[in-house]
């Protein structure tokens, strides 16, 4: 599967949607910075704009179950989500988005629940390629759906010497913390899990 880029516009903006034991979830991906953007006859990603994010979810929503839409975002260094980040995350949920998942920042940066709806905006990187040796912790996002409920979950994976672990214990409650922390800012921190 594949999804927020192609050999054009309309390729790049296509989702993928997925049947799951009967329900149907649909996949949308987009991309902060249009200098990589798709166009006419020019490969590249689904470039980002409110207008076309909330015009994708709108022509799905009757459609499909779920909406699942993933950013990638261009600020690498940020502990908290840009004012951008947040206006098009709650945008996508105000249009019918049922997740917002974020991604690029090499940090964690903390979730919410908005309108009853869980935005993720960074969990960190896994393994990055400038630095592949730098221990960092980071987590996985579980999503499970189940008689048309959702729930969320965090596992925390610290990354020492290029190896992602599943942490328990001490060390997994300590990542968790940090994502409990980097949420508080927020208007409604994400309590996790949650359903």
């Amino acid at each position: 599967y594949r999804v927020g880029a192609g050999r054009n516009e309309i390729e790049a903006r296509r989702p993928e949607i997925l049947e799951v034991k009967g329900q149907r979830i649909a996949y949308l991906s987009y991309h902060a910075d249009p200098a990589v953007a798709a166009i006419a006859g020019k490969a590249g990603s689904n470039a980002t704009t409110n207008a076309a994010v909330i015009e994708d979810i709108t022509a799905l929503r009757s459609d499909v179950d779920w909406i699942v839409v993933n950013y990638r975002w261009t600020g690498e260094l940020g502990t908290t989500p840009e004012p951008t980040q947040i206006d098009l995350s709650q945008s996508a949920v105000e249009a019918g988005a049922d997740l917002v998942v974020g991604y690029h920042p090499h940090q964690i940066q903390g979730a919410e629940l908005y309108q009853g709806r869980p935005i993720v905006y960074a969990l960190g990187d896994f393994i990055f390629q400038e630095n592949p040796l730098d221990d960092r912790d980071t987590a996985a996002l579980r999503v499970s759906l189940n008689n048309y409920q959702m729930k969320v979950e965090f596992l925390p994976v610290p990354i020492r010497q290029a190896q992602p672990r599943a942490a328990e214990g001490e060390q997994g409650e300590a990542i968790l913390q940090q994502i409990r922390q980097a949420s508080q800012p927020l208007s409604e921190p994400l309590h996790f899990p949650t359903i």
